[in-house]
C-alpha cells in the first residue's frame, strides 16, 4: 500500500505528510518515481534498449542526470 499501487477500501496511508490515497495518477506516480521503488520477480526492462538506458529511464522524467561513476562501478 505504501507505493500507492493498490486502492485503499479503508484507512488511510500517510508519507511526508501526503495521504497517498487522496492523490491523483499523475501525483502518485510522480510520488513513486521519486520516493519509492519497487522490485519485480520479472525483470521489467524495455527490451529495444541496452542495460544502460533501462537504468537511467527512470531518473530522467524528473530531469535529474544518472550517476555515472555509480554505474560504471556495477557494470565491472
Amino acid at each position: 500500500m505504501f507505493g500507492g499501487p493498490d486502492t485503499l477500501t479503508s484507512d488511510s496511508v500517510t508519507v511526508e505528510n501526503k495521504h497517498i490515497e487522496k492523490l491523483t495518477e499523475e501525483q502518485l506516480t510522480v510520488f513513486r518515481r521519486q520516493r519509492t521503488g519497487f522490485i519485480f520477480q520479472n525483470h521489467n526492462l524495455i527490451p529495444y534498449l541496452t542495460a544502460y538506458e533501462n537504468n537511467v529511464l527512470p531518473v530522467r522524467p524528473d530531469g535529474r542526470t544518472e550517476d555515472k561513476k555509480f554505474l560504471e562501478e556495477r557494470a565491472h
